[in-house]
């Protein structure tokens, strides 16, 4: 997918931006250009939801076109509030956002796979008000998430679901002897002083379990 041209309008003023098939540079020499503004409108365009930067107020209040080209194919995206139309010169179809989002991203970035889709943002895209904080799961931006276990999952081709269930099934085995343990350390009895080494035992082994 190549990304030809981006068109913002408002009422009866608007702004284009046609892009190189190369290599692109985003810069001024200034803060507060309306750099990151613009970056966030190709993804707002691209079907995601993303907050806008402070001054723009509701990006609901914009028409945004791109161009694209896909298999050499030239495509239009119309975005107009939670309505994107995609545009070809055989078809015309309009989805409905945030529900059709993966199932329009599919046809843009060709990938299928619901995981890889879920969290492809974080991928290509690092928001400077927040940063990768974190390197393997959290917020990238808005409520779009990382989650690096899913994300690989879906590389892999495999299900990893049983898995999963299984490391939470653990997971709340643990927080249940924890719970136990604390409890027991309250007492002073003998029989109460083994329970807790059992316990710590049966932490251990759970622990082991789930790594």
């Amino acid at each position: 997918m190549v990304i030809n041209s981006i068109e913002i309008s408002s009422g009866d003023k608007s702004k284009k931006y046609n892009l190189k098939n190369d290599f692109n540079l985003i810069f001024s020499e200034k803060n507060s250009k309306g750099k990151t503004t613009l970056l966030r409108f190709i993804l707002y365009g691209l079907g995601y939801n993303i907050p806008p930067t402070e001054g723009i107020g509701d990006f609901g209040k914009y028409n945004v076109n791109v161009v694209l080209t896909i298999d050499k194919k030239q495509v239009f995206l119309i975005r107009k509030g939670e309505s994107i139309t995609l545009k070809n010169d055989n078809d015309e179809k309009v989805f409905l956002l945030p529900e059709e989002q993966y199932e329009l991203q599919a046809l843009l970035f060709g990938i299928e796979d619901l995981l890889i889709l879920e969290n492809l943002l974080a991928v290509f895209y690092i928001d400077q008000e927040k940063g990768w904080t974190m390197l393997n799961r959290g917020k990238i931006i808005g409520n779009n998430r990382f989650n690096i276990e899913n994300y690989i999952s879906g590389l892999s081709g495999k299900d990893l679901g049983d898995l999963y269930y299984e490391k939470d099934k653990i997971s709340q085995e643990i927080r249940k002897y924890k719970n136990l343990l604390k409890i027991s350390e309250f007492k002073d009895e003998i029989v109460d002083n083994l329970a807790i080494s059992k316990t710590n035992e049966e932490i251990s082994l759970l622990i082991k379990n789930k790594k």
